[in-house]
């Protein structure tokens, strides 16, 4: 494939959020890859001793044991001893996912294992890992340049006939928008007389866009569901149709292979959401809203008043948190009717009474326990450990409006007050805050931790850009500096070297286990099993 393809493909398909190279989630690739800026290298979280020093062009993360490198214009494998594992001979190289790791020479991509051996040819235009059911596919591109489905082996799983294929995936999880439903595949007639699909996508590849042509839909078993014409997004399948077909597929295991949905079951009980629901879902758990002598709302659990009927205004209030704590679960169930709304048992749903008058108004417990005023104040997000609100400031002066975010446990009592501009629970007891601080000319961006308690851990204004390493608990990556930086200043100096530290936190105190300079640490590319953490490094002779 010439690369005015290559580039019109990438264009469009980024336009419609779909890749089209070999891409892996995590991998992270140089922007100058002959070296002549900078070079990339890898610290190592568990030891500081066995990092490797940045002396490679281009670098992806560290998967199973091992990371793609650049080196003297071809990429290889090296081990965490920095050792090369795999020779460099690939024009691009991708981290190992389920011991396999997609590889390319020319334009072409194929498929290596952990001994360097090809497993898929490489004669694919396009790869892209597919996990369906706890299985690994390839969304491939074959020399056809249409797309199919092949399996770690190279055994084509869905013949090479699409135009597109656009997997049912949520962007915030690996999960699936339907339990039952995997993909969806388009197919569009080729006029051969204008020549290959490649060449006609060559000189307009707006017209092969994913909307337009017959619309197959596949269950997790790969047997093909049914089928629509479309000619825009608006009448191709819609979700509603969609979550039919799921729920029929949910409620009839038995259906065959090529069998075609013609109809649709009855819908699962949803989790509620409207006021409606959560009225009926309230009283089927024992509590109900109760009118007064004088038109005011209460609350009663199983005939026992919980609120009087004393408010103008009554509703429930809910708010999710992902996998709490076993001591969380056991305060929550108690007093906020807390339970898991889905079979996996990680989100678990907790509920409140809102009540007052239109002037003002307050979070109670389930219990009747008064938590926290919401005037001027909105919940947002909630831990094991409390939950953040929000409160809204209009500048008048600056015609601007400033959100602030303070912190309270369940019982009700303020942990931080709303002065800080982020507050993010990392752990069950640990909070990272950003505040910011105006200068004379300039605004300053303090970053901190807190226990849940309201202990502070990490102190404001001596590190900035604190964050956690992900799925590696009490340790965070940060910037240290000599002066402490303003916004403008910060923004300047993003392509230049900077100082690093990695803080251990132990309780409600932290250590620096490990400090290096570099451009930039690639924190999503961590890999938790050799401790490796990615990152670039400006090269000192272009420094200046």
């Amino acid at each position: 494939m010439n690369t005015p393809i290559k580039c019109s493909l990438t264009f469009l398909l980024s336009a419609l959020g779909i890749s089209v190279s070999a891409q892996n989630d995590g991998s992270w690739l140089a922007t100058y890859e002959n070296c002549t800026e900078y070079t990339y290298g890898f610290i190592n979280i568990q030891d500081p001793t066995r990092g490797i020093d940045p002396e490679y062009c281009a670098a992806n993360t560290f998967s199973e044991g091992l990371a793609a490198v650049k080196m003297g214009g071809k990429w290889g494998f090296i081990n965490a001893s920095n050792q090369v594992v795999i020779d460099f001979q690939y024009d691009h190289a991708y981290h190992f996912n389920a011991g396999n790791a997609i590889v390319q020479q020319g334009n072409f991509y194929g498929v290596i294992n952990q001994e360097g051996t090809l497993v898929v040819p490489i004669h694919y235009y396009e790869l892209r890992p597919y996990e369906l059911e706890g299985k690994w596919y390839y969304i491939s591109r074959d020399t056809t340049f249409f797309q199919g489905i092949i399996d770690t082996s190279g055994k084509e799983i869905v013949p090479h006939q699409y135009t597109y294929i656009i997997p049912f995936e949520g962007n915030l999880s690996k999960g699936r928008f339907y339990n039952n439903i995997s993909f969806s595949a388009t197919y569009r007639e080729i006029d051969p007389a204008k020549g290959s699909f490649m060449e006609q996508f060559e000189d307009n590849p707006f017209e092969f866009t994913p909307e337009n042509g017959r619309h197959d839909i596949y269950d997790t078993r790969f047997n093909k569901l049914a089928s629509k014409i479309s000619t825009s997004y608006s009448d191709g399948f819609d979700h509603s149709e969609l979550t039919d077909i799921d729920n029929y597929l949910e409620n009839h295991k038995e259906i065959g292979i090529g069998q075609e949905i013609t109809e649709s079951g009855p819908t699962p009980e949803k989790f509620p959401v409207s006021e409606a629901e959560l009225d009926t879902f309230m009283v089927k758990i024992g509590y109900e809203k109760f009118t007064g002598h004088d038109g005011k709302t209460g609350v009663k659990k199983a005939g026992k008043i919980i609120l009087t009927a004393e408010f103008d205004i009554l509703k429930w209030w809910i708010m999710t948190l992902s996998s709490p704590s076993k001591a969380a679960v056991s305060y929550l169930e108690k007093h906020y009717a807390g339970r898991y709304r889905d079979n996996e048992e990680r989100i678990y749903a907790v509920f409140g009474i809102a009540a007052g008058d239109r002037e003002k108004g307050t979070l109670y417990t389930m219990k009747g326990n008064e938590v926290i005023a919401l005037e001027n104040k909105m919940p947002e997000q909630a831990s094991s450990a409390g939950f953040t609100y929000r409160t809204i400031e209009r500048d008048t002066i600056r015609q601007r409006t400033k959100y602030h975010f303070g912190f309270v446990n369940w019982e009700g009592q303020q942990v931080l007050p709303p002065i800080y501009t982020r507050i993010q629970p990392v752990s069950d007891d640990q909070l990272l805050v950003e505040r910011e601080i105006e200068k004379a000319e300039d605004v300053e961006v303090h970053s901190a931790v807190y226990s849940a308690s309201g202990t502070i851990i990490i102190p404001e204004g001596v590190f900035s850009g604190i964050e956690p390493l992900a799925k590696i608990p009490n340790l965070y990556l940060a910037e240290r500096h000599g002066s402490y930086p303003t916004i403008a200043e910060q923004k300047t100096k993003t392509a230049e070297n900077k100082q690093f530290v990695l803080l251990e936190v132990k309780g409600t105190t932290y250590s620096i286990k490990d400090q290096f300079t570099a451009t930039m640490v690639y924190t999503g590319g961590l890999d938790p099993l050799t401790g490796m953490l990615g990152y670039k490094v400006k090269k000192e002779n272009n420094s200046g």
